[in-house]
């Protein structure tokens, strides 16, 4: 699963739980996020009603997900009583199944980054990658802030109104053909 493909946070997948993850109908439930705090981490409730959702997954982000669940049980099972997870735990694990946190991600992430020979982006702009994709894809942006956990679409169009040029020229083709117009 890739935040590019469901627009989810980083908090939000380091705090994702096997519970919430629907195998059969595709989709994940997010009802928390990851936070730093002075004493480590804690998963916190969203800050607005909207951040709580159900996200649908692409079919290519579900197989990896279920491979991963694959290699999560077997390290599960390998380590026995070294295991501090629980039954249903992290998706997103550190490698004895506890918590992992923002800084171990980044820094893997951009370890990827440089061995792909690719330029630097934050993991965050996977999510407005992710977004603004929909959005050029003719998403409504309604459904694009529902799957973001905007509390509004126009958080989500004041963030990514540049990702919609064609907007206007597509409101205007709309209305040619429902009225019947021809360019001339």
């Amino acid at each position: 699963m890739t935040p590019y493909t469901t627009g989810a946070r980083l908090g939000e997948l380091l705090a994702l739980r096997y519970g919430a993850v629907d195998f059969d109908k595709g989709s994940i439930t997010i009802h928390s996020g990851r936070a730093e705090v002075i004493e480590g981490f804690a998963d916190t409730e969203p800050k607005t009603d909207a951040g709580n959702r159900t996200i649908s997954l692409t079919g290519h982000a579900l197989a990896i997900l279920r491979e991963h669940r694959k290699k999560w049980l077997e390290q599960r099972v390998w380590l026995g009583a070294a295991w501090q997870g629980e039954k249903d735990g992290y998706v997103f694990p550190n490698q004895v199944g506890g918590q992992l946190g923002h800084a171990t991600v980044e820094h893997a992430w951009r370890v990827l980054l440089a061995k792909a020979g690719l330029p630097v982006i934050r993991f965050h702009d996977l999510r407005h990658t992710a977004a603004s994709l929909m959005l050029l894809a003719g998403v409504p942006v309604a459904e694009v802030s529902r799957m973001l956990g905007h509390s509004s679409p126009h958080i989500t169009y004041k963030i990514y109104a540049h990702s919609i040029p064609s907007a206007q020229h597509q409101a205007v083709a709309a209305m040619e053909a429902i009225l019947g117009e021809r360019h001339a």
